[in-house]
């Protein structure tokens, strides 16, 4: 969604841009994701992630609470 008057990009009440400074696994939650995927550098798992969570939000842009 934009706004048009200033071409910037409207972000909706309780929503929120992506921001991957956010990312912030803690050890058990990257040991699980790194099972489920099988890959193992923590740079190419985030980079996974990231690329997943940029997907899922095209689809559907979630609220934040």
């Amino acid at each position: 969604m934009s706004d048009t008057s200033t071409g910037q990009k409207a972000v909706l009440p309780g929503h929120h841009e992506l921001d991957e400074n956010l990312y912030d696994l803690n050890e058990d939650e990257r040991a699980f994701i790194k099972e489920q995927t099988g890959i193992q550098d923590d740079d190419e798992l985030k980079a996974h992630v990231l690329q997943l969570q940029a997907e899922a939000y095209k689809v559907c842009n979630f609220r934040v609470t």
